[in-house]
């Protein structure tokens, strides 16, 4: 007889991993609340995460936390993940990360994409033009865009200057979780964020819109 295909894998393919709950920014709407005195993960236990992903072929891992760039063995984080076959992606919201280029240097070498965190234009067209100076490849530099944090004409603005620069951009549903967020989204009223496919739309027939992505949080609020 022939063989059934799986009805599901046995593994997952790409995993989120929170390696720390530092964070600077000190965004209001954080729902994960995390601070400048957030803790971070203990090596070992990573470690030994990392290598039970490889041990199970997981594909990718999505580190995050707070700010991952943070984490003090955040680089060798990287390359065990790279070493171990598994690719490494992250999101931050320190847009000057790349300047650095020992950062640049692993993050080069390990592959996998960098998710740069932005409420605005202006942040957008820097990326750009990091994504450019340094060559990155491309798909290995993203926006990543929390709706309703701001009004539906400044997505407009960064969903246009994402087609300028060439750069993808996915939209994340906000997430009403925590105190902050709880407090954010009652001084925001109810974070609209109705009319958002129209802008799509409008752009799309201007041959103006980038590549775009959304989170299921996003999908699930309409």
């Amino acid at each position: 007889p022939k063989k059934m295909a799986p009805a599901k894998a046995y593994a997952p393919e790409l995993v989120d991993l929170k390696i720390t709950d530092r964070c600077n920014c000190g965004c209001e709407y954080c729902y994960q609340e995390s601070s400048p005195d957030g803790k971070h993960a203990d090596k070992i236990a990573l470690v030994r995460v990392i290598g039970a992903l490889a041990v199970n072929k997981v594909f990718e891992v999505a580190i995050g936390g707070g700010d991952p760039t943070l984490h003090p063995y955040f680089h060798e984080l990287l390359e065990k993940c790279a070493k171990n076959g598994v690719t490494p992606n992250f999101s931050t919201r320190d847009h000057e990360w790349l300047d650095n280029p020992v950062n640049r240097d692993v993050f080069q070498k390990c592959g996998g994409a960098i998710a740069i965190s932005a409420g605005d234009p202006f942040t957008v067209r820097r990326v750009g033009a990091q994504k450019l100076l340094y060559r990155l490849d491309r798909g290995r530099a993203a926006i990543h865009y929390v709706m309703g944090t701001r009004s539906l004409s400044t997505l407009e603005d960064m969903l246009r200057a994402c087609h300028e620069v060439h750069l993808p951009i996915v939209l994340l549903g906000y997430k009403k979780i925590g105190t902050k967020a709880a407090k954010f989204a009652a001084s925001w009223g109810m974070n609209k964020i109705d009319g958002w496919e129209d802008i799509l739309i409008k752009l799309r027939e201007e041959g103006k819109c980038p590549r775009v992505s959304v989170d299921t949080a996003l999908l699930e609020a309409q």
